[in-house]
């Protein structure tokens, strides 16, 4: 199925605008070197907003129960490594395809139930998704950068909290 899936993503990509060549000057081997790019991306104040409402409300799912956090390290681990194996891909398809299933299957493992899981990702995703396609109006970098992009959420997130950057 792995390699199925590796066979078709390329090619699914461009036909769905997905290819990191359009949105990346350079290849981001850092998270520094990323960050001003994602916060091109959130200029849009609402789109923030959305941002922050979704990961607070993910937030909320994991402090309801905290093994999530492993299940997310674990998922993010993978996908900071698989960011450099998928570099010639020229998409994010293939690092946010296996993060996800990660996630979802480590939370399963630690968690008992898949809802938990799949609770955090549908309520961050879905109020981030939001926010770009009605106000900001451009794709989200998780297509791009999964791993860079959930690490810059959060890095938003603590911004807006601590009242570096406005609500």
């Amino acid at each position: 199925m792995a390699a199925a899936a590796a066979a078709v993503l390329p090619a699914v990509a461009p036909a769905l605008g997905l290819g990191r060549a359009e949105n990346k000057p350079e290849t981001f081997d850092t998270f520094d070197g990323f960050y001003p790019l994602y916060m091109e991306q959130h200029s849009d104040v609402t789109c923030r907003r959305f941002h922050f409402v979704g990961t607070s409300l993910a937030f909320l799912w994991i402090l309801w129960d905290p093994r999530l956090v492993m299940a997310m390290l674990t998922a993010a681990c993978l996908g900071y490594g698989l960011f450099f194996l998928c570099l010639p891909l020229q998409h994010g398809l293939v690092d946010f395809a296996a993060m996800g299933v990660v996630f979802i299957a480590s939370g399963r493992v630690l968690t008992g139930t898949y809802y938990k899981p799949l609770a955090v990702m549908v309520t961050a995703y879905a109020f981030a998704w939001v926010g770009h396609a009605f106000f900001e109006q451009n794709r989200p970098a998780t297509f791009v950068y999964p791993v860079h992009s959930l690490v810059s959420d959060w890095r938003l997130w603590f911004d807006i909290a601590t009242g570096k950057l406005a609500w």
